[in-house]
């Protein structure tokens, strides 16, 4: 497995900088919330004192339970969150049997050394193909091919990673932001504001259980591959179903949040034009590999035309 510990580490700086925000203003959420109760029994005491037919007993509890059960989620927020995300992030590794634990699944630099370690057998046998400068002008299109095609299953695997990334600091992000959205629940009148971060909380863990599906899927897929193919007898062939393969798993990655804002609004959100732009992007980059290696060829052949007559002279 290769080293690819350094987006795992800014992850970590990420986290605990967000992390850290919580105990540093929670006091000011506390006296928020203060405030805001005061402000909603207040009104509620007000409105009881002028009611004639109401039932003032009923209406206490109800505001009591209401209170209360705010004031447990603002209390243990963090925490309950991150039960969310771990518990939808264990949901989707146990539905795609992956062979590891949600402890990995947060560590994007694993994601990364995935690709580099799938594409490896390629890269070996551009190596046995064409070990010297003669045998890579004799196989040129050969080792073109197979060289696109690992530096494409290795941009793949990065978009997931990438992706994992941004997810995970996303849920970090919506929970500080909740916490802070979280005490206008206890006023009427602000009420959405509160119930807008609770499905956002939501929504965030319905893209951890996607996207947790997909590495899950993916490194079943990838491991098996890697065993069935020997950088000794690598054809392009197969090589190109390694690239099909990657790119269906930065496709899904790249088109998740989608998918996960589908399936809570209850509207699709994939389409044949989701696979499209993505092979027209990726097929972008390839072709500018292609022209560059192409160029650099044409370059090496004009020296080796140019170098018998400067040797004459």
């Amino acid at each position: 497995m290769e080293d690819f510990s350094a987006i795992d580490t800014f992850l970590e700086t990420f986290t605990r900088y967000i992390d850290s925000g919580f105990g540093l203003i929670e006091g000011d959420i506390a006296s928020l919330a203060s405030i805001l109760i005061v402000i909603d029994v207040t009104l509620a005491a007000l409105f009881w004192a002028w009611g004639e037919q109401e039932d003032v007993l009923r209406s206490l509890v109800r505001k009591t339970l209401h209170v209360g059960a705010f004031a447990f989620i603002l209390g243990q927020f963090q925490p309950l969150s991150e039960i969310v995300f771990a518990s939808f992030a264990e949901l989707g590794l146990k539905a795609s049997d992956a062979p590891f634990g949600p402890a990995d699944l947060f560590r994007p630099g694993l994601v990364a050394a995935e690709g580099v370690t799938a594409a490896r057998p390629i890269f070996d046998h551009i190596s046995l193909v064409a070990p010297g400068f003669v045998e890579v002008f004799a196989n040129l299109p050969e080792v073109i091919l197979l060289f696109a095609s690992g530096l494409i299953v290795i941009a793949a695997f990065f978009v997931l990673s990438l992706q994992l990334f941004i997810l995970i600091i996303e849920f970090k992000l919506t929970t500080l932001v909740g916490f802070v959205l979280i005490p206008f629940a206890f006023w009427k009148q602000t009420t959405f504001l509160a119930e807008r971060v609770l499905a956002q909380v939501m929504a965030s863990g319905v893209k951890v259980l996607v996207v947790a599906v997909i590495i899950g899927i993916g490194s079943g897929l990838f491991g098996e591959l890697r065993t069935a193919l020997s950088a000794d007898d690598i054809t392009i062939e197969q090589a190109l179903s390694v690239v099909l393969g990657a790119l269906v798993l930065a496709g899904l990655a790249l088109f998740c949040p989608r998918l996960a804002t589908g399936i809570l609004s209850g509207a699709p959100q994939l389409s044949a034009g989701s696979a499209v732009r993505v092979v027209r992007n990726v097929s972008a980059a390839s072709a500018a590999v292609g022209a560059g290696a192409m160029i650099g060829a044409q370059g090496a052949a004009r020296m080796g035309r140019a170098a018998p007559g400067a040797l004459a002279d």
